[in-house]
């Protein structure tokens, strides 16, 4: 096994797990969207999957990840007010981000188009 491919084993563990967090952070800020411990718990998971993106190499997902801490990032400032259609772009993140990790574990590429999305974003 080489060193590649024991740093994208670990990758694809611990993108796993903040994936699980993400999606569990956000169901709890549905029920209580001022709870500051859950912005923050879904900032950090953001942004260490970005940084874990960026020094792999995968732009995409590193864009995405940045593009969704900036979102969690204004949540937590109170520039943004948590609605429905928040709650549903930050679940749609997290599709996109199971996505395109999928899609690196498939066939080590990111080719996925999300700009429409980050758009959104």
């Amino acid at each position: 096994m080489s060193d590649n491919d024991q740093y994208l084993d670990m990758f694809f563990a611990e993108a796993r797990d903040y994936i699980q967090m993400l999606n569990d952070n956000i169901l709890q800020l549905e029920e209580n969207p001022e709870n500051k411990e859950v912005i923050n718990s879904l900032f950090r998971a953001a942004h260490s999957l970005k940084g874990m993106s960026a020094t792999l190499g995968f732009n995409t997902l590193t864009e995405l990840t940045h593009k969704l801490e900036n979102m969690m990032d204004k949540i937590r400032n109170g520039e943004i007010v948590v609605d429905t259609e928040i709650i549903d772009l930050l679940f749609a993140g997290i599709d996109h981000i199971e996505n395109i990790v999928a899609q690196i574990k498939e066939n080590g590429n990111e080719d996925i188009d999300i700009d429409g999305f980050l758009k959104q974003l």
